[in-house]
């Protein structure tokens, strides 16, 4: 493990394709923990493990995991 980090966010926004009305804008937050690690010396990969709630009326809660190479 080299690195260990801890984020929280939250996120406004939707797909629009008529008049912006600002009611129909969603809010979610979330919070999630990112590892950097090293596997045999040579290969770097990044690990996040999340959970995001929409708070917005119908959110709901969603928990991912990201396994991926940094760039």
């Amino acid at each position: 493990l080299r690195r260990l980090y801890a984020d929280v966010f939250s996120d406004i926004g939707n797909a629009f394709s008529g008049p912006v009305e600002l009611r129909d804008f969603l809010v979610g937050v979330g919070a999630e923990l990112f590892a950097n690690m090293e596997i045999s010396y040579r290969i770097s990969m990044t690990i996040r493990l999340g959970m995001a709630r929409g708070v917005s009326q119908g959110g709901e809660t969603q928990f991912y995991l990201h396994l991926g190479t940094p760039f």
